[in-house]
Order: structure tokens, then C-alpha cells, then sequence
């Protein structure tokens, strides 16, 4: 299995591959969760790619994997749901790929995993999603697959007990989504996933506490299910077209384009950093950078090129900037790139700037759209100082 990073605070403006040697084999329905140490995550479970299901448990620090021995850590399974807080990662139920789901509760509190036994707890079930809200200091967890069909239920668990949590109002039933803390408005946020009839879903609730209310937003993302997400950074799934694409939210406030069009195709997503230049001196701002894919197709047929975004903090959308163009080079050679920008001011959230790349549809005759961008910078450029 390959590990990948995009960490744009720490100055990563894209994702990176690493090198972090001997690591988990290939798996898919496993767990992440991070740890307390900054950088720090958990891996549990997942089924390897001929369906082998798996209870190792894995740590990935400085850039490297490490295998976990504990005396004991739940079954075999996939499709589990983990989440940190309390100082902990919680994990509960999951399927054994047999048809049997489970109900187990189990806490990883540094050193190995400790099994719970509620006398009161969640139905069986997998593929549901479960998050923490530091907040009011307890476990939300909505929904998933049982033996009885899909689920619309909602639980808290404080870090003692599960409760079952009767609501007003409340999402419906659905498997495959995510729930994620949003730390600005302080509410456990709830997106996508499959509903009863098995069709991929693109509505948003959020958790107030008590009760869920309906996110209503003019451009909401495409239906996906499958996907992940943390702190409202939603990446990858299952969608209608079959691309492997997502959305990214800041604040609260859905990044859209806008237009009616979202970014269903697979793009780059980047935050720039101002604060090594001295923005009172710089004169002129230029968005440069270098693009592969965007010149002409194995098969001989011209590329679409690239639409670049900026967005903008005053306007509240994103702002386009131009189009990398299809070049005469072949889709083996990079297109260089440059975008004045008349003012950076309009863009700045501080001293970040977030700029968003998308592939143009093919056309009837166009090739497919690759995105591959090698380099991407702001660069400020001073006025020349008077003799």
C-alpha cells in the first residue's frame, strides 16, 4: 500500500508520495485516526485486495510505518469506524465479510487496545461514520449497514457509555458517509453517502448537540459516498461519473466555483504562502508555474488544458485566472505558465492564497485531461530601487 501527504501548513502544495518503507500491505475498509503527537496516525483492519480481512494495527510517525504487537485488538474486520478524542481513538463495529456485522466497542489509549462492554450500545453494523466533538466532550455516530437494512440512528458515547439519541429531525438513512468536526461553528458536520435505495447522496446536515438541521447551500458538492474527511477537507469516493475527485471546505463555507459547475474532475487543490515576501515592497504578483498533460495524447489528440482559480476572500467564490493551454509539446514534455495578478489583497486569508486547477472537459475530438502539476508558486516581484 502507497502513503501519501498534503499538508499545505507546513508549506506541501501538493500531495507527495513518501518513501516510508516496509508498511502496510494494500487494504481498503480500514481506519485511520490521528494520534495526539502532531503527524502521528493509527491504522486499523481493512481487507487486502483478495479479500482477506485483517486485525493489524499500524502507526505512522516522521514519515515511516511501524507494526504495533498488543496482547490483544478486535477481530478481523473491515468497514469499522474510528475516531480520536479524549485522549483515545474509539473504534466501533464493522463487518466480517460474511454477511456478520459487529457491535464491539474498543479504546486505544497509547499503548494497546482495551475492549468495552456497554450494557447499552449501537446496533451491529459497518459503514457508518463516527466523529468527536471536543466541544461537548463525546462521540457522535450516525447511521450504517445491519442486519436490518440501513440505518438512521444516532449515538453519543461518552467515553463510558452509548446513548441512543431520539431528535426532532435527523438526516436519512444511509450508509458510506462521513461525519467531521468543524471547529469555526462547533458542530459535527454529516455529508453524502449511499441512501435506502443504494442511490450516492450529496445532502449536508450538522449536529448541533441535540438535534440535526438540514445545510442548505445553492452549490453543493456532487452526490459521493465512500469518501473521507476531516475537518471539512472531503476527498475521493464514489460518483455518478465514476471520476475519483472531491471538495474542499474552509470556514464553514463551501469552496465551489461560481458557477453552477463544481469540480467533479480530478484537480489540484493548493494554498500558497505570502509571508516569505515583504508585501509592502513587492509591485507585481505572478501565479507561475509548470504543467504536465496539457499538450497532446498518446493517441495523437489535443489536450484540453487546465482552468486555474483563485479564491476570492472579498467575493466569497472562486475567481478564474486563466487557462493553461494545450501546447504544441507532446503529453511527455511540461507547459510553463504565468498569471499577473493586478492585486493579491482580494485573495489573502492572512498570508495564504488558495488556488484551484481543473482540466477542462475533453471535447469530441480532445484528448483526455491529465492534471500533473510539477511546480506552483507566488511569486512577488519588487520594484527596481531608484539609483
Amino acid at each position: 500500500g502507497d502513503t501519501w501527504r498534503f499538508a499545505p501548513s507546513s508549506g506541501t502544495t501538493r500531495w507527495e508520495k513518501l518513501s516510508t518503507g516496509t508498511g502496510p500491505v494494500a487494504r481498503w475498509g480500514h481506519s485511520l485516526a490521528p494520534l495526539e503527537a502532531p503527524g502521528a496516525y493509527l491504522l486499523f483492519g481493512g481487507v487486502r485486495q483478495d479479500g482477506t480481512l485483517l486485525d493489524d494495527t499500524w502507526k505512522f510517525a516522521g514519515n515511516s510505518w511501524s507494526r504495533l504487537v498488543v496482547s490483544q485488538a478486535p477481530g478481523r474486520r473491515a468497514f469499522h469506524a474510528a475516531a480520536s478524542g479524549r485522549g483515545a481513538v474509539l473504534l466501533f463495529g464493522g463487518e466480517s465479510g460474511l454477511g456478520d456485522f459487529y457491535d464491539d466497542t474498543w479504546l486505544w489509549e497509547g499503548s494497546g487496545w482495551r475492549g468495552l462492554d456497554p450494557p447499552f450500545r449501537p446496533p451491529a453494523r459497518a459503514r457508518h461514520a463516527l466523529a468527536y466533538d471536543p466541544l461537548r466532550d463525546r462521540f457522535v455516530l450516525f447511521g450504517g449497514l445491519g442486519a436490518q437494512g440501513v440505518l438512521g440512528d444516532t449515538w453519543i458515547f461518552d467515553g463510558i457509555r452509548w446513548t441512543s439519541l431520539a431528535t426532532t429531525q435527523q438526516p436519512p438513512a444511509r450508509r458510506d458517509h462521513t461525519l467531521s468536526f468543524d471547529p469555526v461553528r462547533g458542530r459535527i458536520v454529516l455529508f453524502g453517502g449511499r441512501g435506502v435505495d443504494g442511490r450516492l447522496l450529496a445532502d449536508a446536515w450538522e449536529f448541533t448537540g441535540g438535534d440535526w438541521q438540514r445545510i442548505v447551500s445553492t452549490e453543493p458538492p456532487e452526490a459521493v459516498a465512500g469518501h473521507s474527511a476531516y475537518q471539512h477537507l472531503f476527498f475521493g469516493g464514489d460518483r455518478p461519473s465514476g471520476v475519483f475527485a472531491g471538495s474542499f471546505q474552509r470556514s464553514g463555507t463551501l469552496l465551489a466555483l461560481a458557477s453552477d459547475e463544481v469540480p467533479l474532475r480530478p484537480y489540484v487543490l493548493a494554498r500558497l504562502d505570502t509571508a516569505i515576501f515583504d508585501r509592502k515592497t513587492v509591485a507585481r504578483w505572478t501565479l507561475e508555474g509548470i504543467a504536465a498533460g496539457v499538450g497532446v495524447s498518446d493517441e495523437g489528440l489535443p489536450r484540453p488544458g487546465v482552468d486555474v482559480y483563485l479564491w476570492n476572500q472579498t467575493g466569497g467564490q472562486w475567481e478564474p485566472l486563466g487557462t493553461v493551454s494545450a501546447g504544441p509539446a507532446s503529453s511527455k514534455e511540461t507547459q510553463r505558465f504565468a498569471f499577473p495578478l493586478l492585486e493579491l489583497a482580494p485573495y489573502l486569508d492572512g498570508d495564504l492564497v488558495d488556488v484551484l486547477l481543473i482540466p477542462k472537459e475533453p471535447g469530441s475530438s480532445g484528448g483526455a485531461a491529465v492534471v500533473s502539476i510539477d511546480t506552483l508558486a507566488l511569486v512577488g516581484t519588487e520594484a527596481p530601487s531608484n539609483p
